[in-house]
């Protein structure tokens, strides 16, 4: 990929250093270049804690991103909803309402685990888990209500 845009960032000469003998691509000043490219780089790609990634059930009718559940969590928790978004992705950990990069005790859970995957795992648990075959048929009917 880096190779792609690297290509594309050299193609991209402006006109006055195509005046003085086109782009230099001999490796002069390859820390500027670096830079450059790691920020392309950067703009391009996907990920979760910048909001550009949603998470979805085309079958469930439901879909988020992380910028949903941290508007929601800040509010709960009075935090800054941007600050928390970056760490509602990776190896962050949340405890005594402080953020940690290592956890706390051998059972600590993520914060995407902890804040998303647990309530959205505790909502399906609460619908679909059928105890018996009359739990079974209602549930079946609800979802062809939901569809209809």
């Amino acid at each position: 990929m880096a190779e792609l845009i690297s290509k594309d960032y050299l193609g991209q000469a402006t006109p006055s250093q195509e005046q003085e003998g086109g782009v230099d691509t001999s490796g002069g000043d390859e820390g500027a270049d670096d830079d450059a490219l790691e920020q392309k780089e950067n703009e391009l790609f996907f990920c979760p804690e910048k909001g550009n990634v949603a998470f979805s059930s085309a079958m469930d009718c439901w879909a988020f991103n992380l910028t949903i559940f941290a508007r929601k969590l800040a509010a709960k928790f009075g935090m800054n909803p941007r600050v928390l978004q970056r760490f509602l992705w990776g190896e962050y950990y949340y405890s005594e309402k402080k953020v940690f990069r290592q956890p706390r005790h051998e059972l600590h859970r993520p914060m995407f685990v902890q804040f998303v995957l647990e309530p959205l795992l505790a909502e399906y648990r609460k619908h679909f888990d059928v105890i018996d075959n009359s739990q079974a048929i209602e549930v079946k009917e609800a979802r062809i209500k939901v569809k209809a």
